[in-house]
């Protein structure tokens, strides 16, 4: 909430720190075998960490540029008057009853 970014759906939560714990978990606790027929080693954190961090990067300023270009165009949010009514009026598929 300080950092004022609207999540309702708490998608970095699952996708951001999910994937991160999967990223970091694969080097904690591969103990190596065979993945069709060919044998593996636990990757090192290190190079997990590092990978976490490039794709961390690249998804923050390839939305951080998306998401300003839409908004620069003036599309980002709704119109005061559609958030007062509810978005789900405009749409054929309504959320609550209305009477």
């Amino acid at each position: 909430k300080w950092l004022r970014i609207d999540d309702p759906v708490s998608a970095f939560a699952v996708h951001g720190v999910g994937g991160l714990w999967g990223t970091i978990a694969v080097a904690l606790f591969n103990m190596g075998g065979t993945v069709l027929g060919e044998s593996t080693e636990a990757p090192p954190l290190f190079g997990q960490l590092l990978g976490a961090l490039a794709i961390g990067t690249f998804s923050f300023f390839s939305c951080f540029t998306i998401f300003m270009s839409i908004k620069k165009m003036g599309i980002l949010q709704s119109s005061t008057l559609q958030q007062q009514r509810g978005l789900d009026l405009d749409s054929s598929n309504r959320a609550y009853s209305t009477s």
